[in-house]
């Protein structure tokens, strides 16, 4: 395990060597199994952008995203809630595009540490020692700024 650690921590600072730190990273959601459907759920008072028009949305408002749909949507709001296919309800902060050219493709922008705090919850086995959560959490860090450096996010494209 203590090679682990030492290995997790040279790679942090290989990969942050000369990069600026980034406070937010761009990730893709719901990759897995790419969503026919997607609903954004405003929990608090933003915007949305598709094709270039702009408009203000309300709290508690929803709009409902088919992939047929071949549009760019961007969704800015300090809160909100996305679910593809009617499945649970997952909170965001910030930013989402989704793009829908050929099926729905989705990319949220979320601050670094909450991006770390769900990789590490995510891939920590139960029980973990400390160590071990420190070391995925040091992993998961390096890897976002390292490539928010180089391309601007780990699923950006």
């Amino acid at each position: 395990m203590r090679a682990f650690v030492i290995c997790a921590t040279l790679v942090a600072l290989l990969c942050t060597t000369g990069a600026a730190h980034a406070e937010s990273v761009r990730v893709r959601v719901f990759s897995l199994h790419p969503p026919r459907v997607v609903e954004v759920r405003f929990v608090a008072p933003g915007t949305i952008r598709m094709d270039g028009a702009r408009r203000k949305v309300p709290a508690g408002e929803r709009i409902r995203v088919e992939a047929a749909a071949r549009a760019v949507i961007t969704v800015v709001a300090p809160r909100f809630e996305m679910r593809a296919d009617g499945g649970p309800w997952k909170g965001f902060a910030g930013a989402a595009t989704i793009r829908a050219p050929s099926g729905l493709y989705l990319v949220a922008e979320i601050p670094l540490e909450e991006y770390v705090a769900g990789v590490v919850d995510a891939e920590a086995l139960p029980g973990c020692p400390p160590a071990a959560l420190h070391a995925q959490a040091v992993a998961a860090r390096s890897f976002a700024v390292a490539l928010a450096a180089r391309d601007g996010g780990p699923h950006a494209r």
